[in-house]
């Protein structure tokens, strides 16, 4: 039978005619064949990149107890952050030693001060006289109160230094507790 050519030619074309009828079906089938393998390569690297992101979450919280934080959470490091956290400066003195200076300037803002000096309520007093001589008091008292602010301004920068240059000299003025 395979050899008779009428018997061939018969069912080459119905082959023939059944071949192109299932083309649609085998293409369908090859791209959803396509689309699974796809599918598989896309999860296969999104669980890469979830175990990839779990290491570094892990990482970070060993880092974060490591530091003493206990249960926060760190964030991923970024340079923005990094090039802020240079800029911060943090007042390397304790609260008390801030206080501390603070006295130390309050006391030579009141060292600096003119004890003679009189207030300017004074002047109101004075209203009786002539107005050329009110102006030119009241351009004296102003000179004088900037050279006193002048005068100011350079003790503490003195104390300032001084202090920055002998820390003994806090140490000297802080009150020491005797036990009762």
């Amino acid at each position: 039978m395979a050899e008779d050519p009428l018997f061939r030619l018969e069912h080459e074309t119905e082959d023939f005619n059944k071949a192109k009828k299932a083309v649609p079906t085998l293409v369908r089938l090859k791209e959803l064949n396509d689309r699974m393998a796809n599918d598989y390569d896309l999860s296969r690297k999104l669980r890469r990149k979830l175990r990839e992101d779990k290491k570094e979450d892990d990482d970070r919280r060993q880092e974060s107890r490591h530091m003493g934080l206990g249960l926060v959470d760190l964030l991923p490091r970024a340079e923005t952050d990094q090039k802020e956290a240079e800029t911060v400066s943090f007042r390397s003195e304790t609260p008390r030693a801030h206080a501390e200076t603070l006295r130390m300037k309050q006391r030579i803002m009141i060292k600096s001060a003119d004890i003679f000096s009189t207030p300017s309520s004074s002047s109101s007093s004075s209203s009786s006289s002539s107005s050329s001589s009110s102006s030119s008091s009241l351009s004296l008292s102003l000179s004088s109160v900037k050279r006193r602010e002048e005068d100011k301004a350079i003790s503490l920068q003195a104390a300032e230094k001084r202090m920055r240059m002998d820390p003994a000299l806090l140490a000297r003025s802080r009150p020491t507790l005797s036990p009762s």
